[in-house]
């Protein structure tokens, strides 16, 4: 078993990495492309609050108005 819980090692805490290879594969690919996701969502909140000056929650506030 691999017990490194070190930054950049393995952490599992609730045992979902326990079974055959190529799940543990497809769990990993899929937590690198949720965070790839979540950048380049940050990414837009990022320019739209440097384009209109205003941050998220302003943004969504003035929508109606």
């Amino acid at each position: 078993t691999l017990t490194a819980l070190h930054p950049g090692g393995y952490f599992d805490p609730l045992g979902y990495a326990n079974g055959d290879a190529e799940a543990v594969f497809k769990l990993k690919t899929a937590e690198l492309k949720h965070g790839r996701l979540a950048m380049v969502g940050m990414l837009g909140i990022a320019v739209q609050a440097t384009k209109n000056g205003e941050g998220a929650l302003e943004a969504l506030n003035s929508i109606g108005k």
